[in-house]
């Protein structure tokens, strides 16, 4: 018996980590959304069946909730305004959004009641597999490029992912977890298989992925990296404002990047929108992925998702439940929020399976060191 709850654990965190990067987008239907909601039905019934439940993963629960009902009150109170003021009305983004969280949520309540030993196998396997993918990846982008020399090109034809921004964000977020194990002495990679990484990551041609990784290993110093993180992100914020002020009075940074300057054309497209929104919008917002409908451009950004298409009301929950996430995992959260903030800033996914992901894994595993005694019960 105890042999046959062990495959489980083993395949419920074998999925989850699986999921934090598998995609193919290319399909009418992307699977990774199947697996994901597959992953999800299962690991609840198997939560439930085995009464594994702790405070950390009821109040995760109580937030994925909370998150779920503002939707539906988003959905069922606005819909008819929404669809009159624009176009369309996007609801499939929100909604991965939650599933997301979901499956933050039940990956919380198995993480721990495995040996050290059987997670380092599961990680060590699911690097490798992970590698692959990547690989797999970059030469199919490669081979259906129509130019090897144009990298915008080289960026648009993944099958894998939209474009590779995202193979970038799903691949870095999966580098800083690892690093976050290897921090704790929990499991550490390989030289070569962290430069093969990096030189995958270099070859998304992401140049916010690539900056925002290479500050993040900068901000994340071992001793410092909380009190790194708050300086660096303050002074992260206070430098787009400032930029944004000067973009205001006229100045443009066309001629340096004309990439950068778009997104400083997006955040000052939702300043004005948003100046002229009514009250409710600002306080629910106008649902995640409908920025197009109004702007006729994707958000793009962390910030103009905040404002404008989460609300208030979301925005602050969320703010609430990461810092919640800080405290609990004594701040080594910020492994994932770093990069997630960093490139945040030119792209910002629905579908971030990874942030709540390993942001839950990394506080369940500081978690079970502070409360060692507690979870060694658990696992005899």
């Amino acid at each position: 018996m105890k042999q046959q709850i062990k495959i489980n654990y083993s395949t419920l965190l074998f999925l989850t980590l699986f999921i934090t990067f598998f995609s193919i987008n290319a399909l009418p239907i992307n699977p990774a959304y199947i697996l994901a909601l597959f992953l999800f039905f299962i690991s609840f019934i198997f939560i439930i069946k085995n009464n594994y439940i702790n405070s950390f993963t009821l109040f995760n629960f109580l937030f994925a909730n909370t998150m779920l009902i503002l939707f539906l009150i988003w959905y069922y109170l606005f819909r008819d305004t929404l669809i009159k003021d624009v176009l369309g009305i996007n609801i499939l983004s929100p909604l991965l959004f939650i599933l997301c969280i979901f499956l933050g949520v039940v990956s919380s309540c198995f993480i721990n009641y495995f040996q050290k030993n059987d997670k380092v196998k599961i990680y060590a396997i699911i690097k490798d597999i992970a590698l692959y993918f990547f690989i797999i990846e970059f030469i199919i982008r490669f081979l259906t490029s129509p130019s090897y020399v144009d990298f915008y090109s080289l960026k648009e034809t993944s099958i894998f992912f939209f474009d590779s921004n995202f193979t970038a964000i799903s691949l870095t977020s999966f580098l800083f977890y690892y690093k976050f194990l290897e921090h704790k002495n929990i499991y550490k990679m390989s030289r070569i298989k962290k430069l093969s990484f990096l030189i995958l990551l270099i070859l998304t041609f992401s140049r916010a992925a690539i900056l925002g990784y290479f500050l993040s290993l900068f901000i994340l110093n071992k001793k410092f990296f909380k009190i790194n993180f708050f300086i660096c992100i303050s002074i992260f914020i206070f430098a787009i404002s400032f930029f944004i002020i000067i973009f205001q009075n006229g100045y443009s940074f066309v001629d340096f990047d004309g990439s950068l300057n778009s997104k400083f054309i997006i955040i000052n497209n939702a300043l004005d929108i948003y100046a002229n929104m009514p009250i409710y919008k600002k306080v629910f917002g106008i649902g995640l992925g409908n920025f197009e409908f109004y702007a006729d451009i994707f958000a793009h950004n962390i910030f103009v998702t905040f404002l404008l298409e989460f609300g208030i009301v979301n925005s602050v929950l969320l703010i609430i439940y990461f810092f919640i996430l800080y405290k609990k995992s004594d701040g080594y959260v910020v492994y994932i929020l770093t990069p997630t903030i960093i490139i945040g800033f030119s792209l910002f996914s629905a579908y971030s399976v990874s942030l709540f992901i390993f942001s839950n894994l990394i506080t369940c595993e500081i978690l079970a060191q502070k409360h060692r005694s507690f979870y060694e019960k658990l696992r005899s």
